[in-house]
């Protein structure tokens, strides 16, 4: 029941902020490069603060406050290199302040990452990791269906055309996020539990299915990459050995497709049928040759934090591109227009440390919300190649956060342990963990 409540406080929180029912009329414009007819709504959130978004970054983190309050527990299992790699990346945003190009859209940004965080941190408090990775599938799986029912609804649900993209409600590229997560959680912590095996590959086929439809070509490819990877952890060594004897058989096919189909056939399906600017990421390219320009003139420790995409900056960038542009298409380039080379590599940090503690302890353990944690940063760190979703205080972010926090924090272990033990199959946990709980003692942290 508190993963339901933590769900609904989060699919409502961001249904204020982000969810937009006619997002489907709004690719479509995109695609036909409708520019011109199209308003740049996200500069007009750069100047004017929506009271819709300002309730929902509230009701986030107010829920997360109490959340927080409500499962504080002492003796947590801290992880310090994780948390203070953590802290120094933050500490870095809030005095990136002092330097910042517009204070006042700085301080904004920095009062909604505050209550970002505070949902974060009190949510996984609360519910402990494993409960928050739960909740966010459920979160996932909640966008999906409403989306699908506003496509119906508005009857812009299209598959069978060529051109069609799965919006949902909210853009295709965020929507693939949505997806990849709720895969994620069918594949690492619903089926390994045994219960309900049917339903949860239904459930996992559908996402699949609109995860395709958005033909988000990064989104699919992290999808492919965090999942992959997450089970060659969870793989026994003759099924690695498999595994591996599969990809090399893979890669010997690809390299026969492209003797036999040349260059053209090879960007007709990494393109998912979308062959607009293939050659160059869909004009991004050009778009980071721009803004690896600007970030030169502030290179150590950018413009502050969220202060290069002011209105005025996304107006003069859209016009030379002749499409919307409200960030820089990559976690890493708009990392050093915010925060600098010093914020690039603090966050990089952060991720390198959240990887190696979910792994370890995964391999200590064999909880599968660690499993789950590993892939989602290997998720961020491939998607952000080329999208800036996982910089955002939206949903993706704060499911990343929520991970760094709960590998940090390490709250609520114990009983998550305790849990796991008579929820999750043996045959799921490496052989140090096995003989852990035939003692009785988990490792909760």
């Amino acid at each position: 029941m508190p993963c339901l409540v933590c769900a609904a406080a989060m699919t409502a929180s961001f249904a204020l902020i982000s969810f937009n029912s006619l997002a489907a009329y709004a690719t479509i414009a995109s695609t036909n490069a409708a520019f011109h007819r199209v308003d740049n709504t996200a500069a007009d959130q750069q100047r004017d603060v929506t009271s819709t978004s300002v309730v929902g970054y509230l009701l986030l983190g107010g829920a997360g406050g109490l959340a927080g309050l409500a499962g504080y527990q002492r003796g947590n299992r801290v992880s310090v290199p994780m948390l203070l790699l953590l802290l120094a990346y933050l500490a870095l945003c809030y005095t990136s302040l002092l330097w910042s190009a517009d204070r006042s859209l700085t301080i904004r940004k920095l009062v909604v990452l505050t209550l970002f965080l505070s949902a974060a941190v009190g949510f996984v408090q609360w519910l402990g990791l494993r409960g928050f990775t739960i909740a966010c599938g459920v979160c996932a799986a909640a966008t999906l269906a409403i989306g699908l029912l506003a496509e119906v609804r508005i009857s812009l649900f299209r598959p069978w055309q060529g051109d069609y993209r799965f919006s949902g409600v909210v853009h295709p590229n965020e929507t693939s996020i949505i997806a990849a997560v709720l895969c994620m959680t069918i594949v690492f912590l619903v089926l390994p539990a045994g219960q309900r095996r049917t339903l949860a590959m239904l459930v996992l086929a559908g996402a699949a299915v609109l995860l395709i439809l958005t033909k988000s070509r990064t989104g699919l490819a992290a999808c492919v990459v965090a999942l992959s990877i997450g089970l060659l952890v969870r793989a026994q060594a003759s099924t690695k050995a498999l595994l591996a004897g599969g990809a090399i058989a893979a890669a010997g096919a690809l390299i026969l497709f492209v003797a036999s189909t040349g260059a053209a056939g090879v960007f007709d399906v990494a393109s998912l049928g979308r062959g607009e600017h293939v050659s160059s990421l869909t004009g991004r390219v050009p778009l980071w040759n721009l803004l690896l320009g600007e970030a030169a003139d502030r290179p150590f420790v950018g413009y502050g934090y969220g202060a290069f995409w002011s209105a005025r900056n996304i107006d003069d960038i859209s016009r030379e591109f002749y499409w919307h542009i409200p960030q820089g298409h990559s976690i890493y380039i708009d990392l050093i227009l915010n925060l600098g080379v010093v914020g690039l590599l603090a966050f990089l940090a952060v991720m390198a440390a959240g990887l190696a503690t979910a792994v370890a302890r995964y391999s200590a353990t064999g909880q599968a919300h660690y499993l789950f944690a590993a892939s989602a940063v290997i998720l961020a760190a491939v998607h952000g190649i080329a999208e800036s979703k996982f910089f955002a205080t939206g949903f993706p972010g704060l499911m990343l956060f929520g991970c760094f926090a709960g590998l940090a924090l390490g709250p609520g272990e114990a009983a998550a342990a305790n849990a796991a033990t008579s929820a999750e199959p043996l045959r799921f946990r490496p052989a140090a963990a096995s003989r852990r709980l035939a003692g009785g003692a988990v490792a909760g942290g």
